[in-house]
C-alpha cells in the first residue's frame, strides 16, 4: 500500500489500494486495484509478471512518500497516474487480453455443455479439443492469441433416428410398377383375361426418400463423434450414384447402413388385377353333345348289375355335381377368393371311339366339368390328327 501521515498528527493516508494477492489454481484468480482478473493456466505466468511491474511501481512510490512526507501533493498525483495506468491496462492493455482469454475459454466450454449434453462423451473430448494459443499481446493494435475449438452441432441421437424412420414410413407411397393386360388360356373353350396393375416401392423408391430426408445437421452430428474421438469417417459420402441415376448405401457410414435397413424394411409390392373369364359357348355346346353320346356308349359296356349306378356316375361328372367329385385341389386367389378344382380318376383308362383315352375329370368351381384325354401322336381319325398339348400328348375336350 503506498500510504502517507500528516506532520500535526499522525494520520495514515491512503492513496493506493492494496495491489493484489495471486491464489488458487485453475480459476487463478488474482486480486488488484480494480477487482479480480482470471486467468488461464497458460497465461499466469505473464499476468503475475505485469502485476509485479505495477506492485514495484507502487513500493517504490510509497517508499518516497515515506521519505518525503511534506510532498503529499506531488505524490498523491504520481498515485492517480499510476492508477489510470493499470485502469488502462484493464481495459485495453495485456490484462484485458488475458482477462477476455479465459473468457473465451469459459464460454467455449458452456457451449459444448449445451449442445452436446446429450452425448456426454462427445462432450469431455470436445472439451480438450479447445486450443489455447500463445498469449501473444500487441500493444500497437491491443490484439492476441483467441480461444478456439472444434464447431459442433446437436447429437443425433435415438430418437431422432426413431422420428427419421417414422416420417419415411409415412413418405413412402405405392406407385405403379407395371401395367398388366394379358389373356391365360385355361382350354380349348375358356380363358381368363387379365387387367390392371402391380403396385408398390423398391429400394430405389426408398433409398431416394431417404437420402432427401438427411440434413446437413445430420450428418455433421455424425461426423463430429468420429472427429472428436479422433477415429477417420467420411460421412458425407453415406451414397454412391451410377450414370442411371441408381442410389448405393456406403454401409461403413452410419445414414448408409441406415438408408440399406430401411429399403429392405420398406420395399413391397402387390398386384391389383381384375380377372375375367370368357367361354366359348359354341364350342363348349359341341363338348356337351359329344358327352353325351360317349355316355351311351359307356352303358352298353357295363355289366348289367353296375350299369345304374356306373351311369348315375358318369351323368353326374359330367354335370359337375360337386359331390361325384372325391380330389379337392386349391388352384391359388383371385380377386374375389380362392380358386378350387375338383378332379376325380372314376373314368381314367376308358378308351373312346377316336382312339382316345380318358385320363380323369375336372372342374373349377363355377365352371363346367372337363375331360382330360390323351393318344397316341401316331393315331388319326378320318385322316386328321387331333389337336395335342405338345407337353404331355393329352388335351381337354
Amino acid at each position: 500500500m503506498a500510504r502517507g501521515y500528516t506532520t500535526a498528527r499522525p494520520e495514515f493516508i491512503d492513496y493506493l489500494p492494496d495491489l493484489g494477492k495471486v491464489g488458487g489454481k485453475g480459476g487463478q484468480v488474482i486480486s488488484d486495484l480494480f477487482g479480480e482478473v482470471e486467468a488461464l493456466p497458460e497465461d499466469r505466468p505473464r499476468l503475475m509478471e505485469v502485476m509485479n511491474e505495477y506492485e514495484q511501481q507502487a513500493n517504490e512510490l510509497t517508499r518516497q512518500m515515506l521519505a518525503n512526507p511534506r510532498q503529499v501533493g506531488d505524490f498523491k498525483l504520481k498515485a492517480q497516474n499510476l492508477a489510470s495506468s493499470i485502469n488502462q491496462e484493464l481495459t485495453a492493455g495485456e490484462l484485458r487480453a488475458i482477462r477476455d482469454r479465459k473468457k473465451q475459454y469459459d464460454e467455449r466450454v458452456k457451449y459444448y455443455q449445451d449442445n452436446l449434453k446429450d452425448d456426454p462423451l462427445s462432450m469431455q473430448q470436445a472439451i480438450k479439443t479447445i486450443q489455447v494459443p500463445p498469449l501473444n499481446f500487441n500493444k500497437s493494435t491491443g490484439a492476441f492469441g483467441r480461444i478456439g475449438g472444434y464447431d459442433v452441432v446437436k447429437p443425433f441421437t435415438t430418437e431422432d433416428r426413431r422420428k427419421l424412420q417414422e416420417t419415411m414410413e409415412n413418405t413412402v407411397k405405392d406407385k405403379v410398377l407395371a401395367r398388366i393386360d394379358d389373356v391365360k388360356k385355361l382350354d380349348n373353350y375358356t380363358s381368363v383375361w387379365q387387367a390392371g396393375q402391380e403396385l408398390g416401392v423398391t429400394e430405389q423408391d426408398v433409398y431416394r426418400s431417404f437420402a432427401g430426408m438427411v440434413s446437413p445437421d445430420m450428418i455433421k452430428a455424425e461426423q463430429q463423434k468420429y472427429d472428436l474421438a479422433g477415429i477417420p469417417a467420411n460421412e458425407q459420402e453415406f451414397y454412391t450414384q451410377d450414370a442411371q441415376g441408381n442410389l448405393t448405401p456406403n454401409l461403413s457410414t452410419t445414414f448408409g447402413r441406415m438408408m440399406y435397413s430401411l429399403g429392405e424394411q420398406l420395399k413391397r409390392s402387390k398386384s391389383d388385377v381384375d380377372r375375367t373369364t370368357v367361354k366359348d359357348e359354341a364350342g363348349l355346346i359341341g363338348l356337351r353333345g359329344r358327352e353325351q353320346r360317349r355316355t351311351l356308349s359307356y352303358k352298353k359296356k357295363l355289366d348289367e348289375p353296375d350299369v345304374k349306378w356306373m351311369v348315375d356316375k358318369v351323368e353326374a361328372l359330367y354335370k359337375g355335381d360337386e359331390d361325384a367329385f372325391n380330389k379337392v385341389v386349391t388352384l391359388g386367389e383371385s380377386v374375389v377368393g380362392e380358386v378350387k378344382e375338383k378332379s376325380d380318376n372314376f373314368l381314367k383308362g376308358f378308351k373312346l371311339e377316336d382312339g382316345s383315352v380318358i385320363q380323369s375329370t375336372r372342374k373349377v368351381t363355377g365352371e363346367i366339368p372337363q375331360v382330360l384325354v390323351s393318344r397316341d401322336v401316331t393315331t388319326t381319325t378320318g385322316g386328321v390328327k387331333p389337336p395335342l398339348r405338345k407337353k404331355n400328348g393329352c388335351r381337354w375336350m
